[in-house]
């Protein structure tokens, strides 16, 4: 602060062409002015001390209680009180579709109509057993917090229930295959054929049985090459060799070949991770560049 006033007033003097003063007389004035200024920041600060008074103790007290914010979890509850009870509406709804979709097939419907209704039942089949695996696999929350507290009791229930739940699952799945593969195999000209085949493949999937879906996937590439499930198809070639397969069908290359196939679609939702999957198998082939530049390519991706 001296030497900003000091070349302040050196400048100021030049400015109006004074001469500067004596260093004496310079020095008693800039004395002088840092007296003033400490003078009026010391009047500011009493100033300050009157505009914003000591808090008493019971201010302080009442300050503390209004900055303390309390979580309201009755929202989140009442949230899933609401998300379990549209759950169980959507089931019931479901399962009367399928009693409907069951009486009309009794009346023995036109031919030409029947592949349709069939194809409707089975994906209601499908959505029931994903219904019944998500209600057993939710009871893992529970089954990890009755391990934290040594519950063996609740553990054991809970995993009995979970098992249940997904046995009911595999079951339901069970059946909706068995229309897939009716429709495929008495109507090979439905329309749709190209959603029964992806549907099919998806429950052979869901069930771990891979080999057998990307039959169907394989499939589904060959006769139906402009569908929006390509991309998808390829993607389980890609999963399985990469990480799904027996140890010793295991082969990074192949699932290198199946995730690019996979990731020609730019439009296409799996795009992305198709990329993300690119760049770990050149990982795994010690391509370490190429990896660097697919994940940054998926970062890129990801922000658009």
């Amino acid at each position: 602060i001296l030497t900003v006033l000091l070349l302040a007033d050196g400048v100021v003097a030049q400015g109006k062409g004074e001469a500067a003063p004596d260093k004496g007389a310079k020095q008693n004035k800039l004395d002088a002015d840092v007296e003033k200024k400490l003078e009026d920041s010391w009047k500011d600060d009493k100033k300050r001390d009157i505009r914003a008074p000591e808090l008493k103790e019971e201010d302080k007290a009442a300050f503390e209680k209004r900055e303390k914010v309390e979580v309201d979890t009755s929202g989140a509850l009442a949230y899933e009180n609401f998300r379990r009870a549209k759950q169980l509406q959507i089931q019931a709804k479901r399962l009367q579709l399928i009693g409907d979709l069951d009486s009309i097939l009794k009346q023995n419907p036109p031919e030409a109509d029947k592949p349709d209704l069939l194809f409707q039942k089975a994906e209601f089949f499908l959505e029931e057993a994903q219904f019944h695996f998500f209600e057993g696999m939710e009871l893992d929350g529970k089954i990890a917090e009755a391990l934290d507290k040594g519950d063996d009791a609740v553990v054991t229930s809970a995993m009995d229930e979970k098992e249940k739940f997904l046995e009911v699952s595999k079951k339901w799945g069970g059946d909706a295959l068995k229309i897939y593969e009716t429709i495929e195999r008495k109507y090979p000209k439905y329309e749709r054929m190209a959603d029964v085949l992806y549907s099919m493949g998806q429950a052979y999937w869901d069930r771990n049985d891979h080999k057998k879906a990307l039959v169907v996937y394989r499939r589904l590439i060959k006769d139906f090459p402009k569908s929006q499930y390509i991309p998808d198809a390829w993607l389980a070639f890609g999963e399985f060799y990469f990480q799904h397969a027996p140890d010793e069908e295991k082969d990074v290359k192949k699932a290198l070949d199946a995730y690019i196939e996979a990731a020609k679609n730019e439009q296409s939702q799996i795009f992305g991770y198709a990329t993300y999957k690119q760049g770990w198998c050149h990982y795994n082939l010690t391509r370490f560049d190429k990896a660097t530049e697919l994940f940054k390519e998926v970062i890129l991706y990801s922000q658009v």
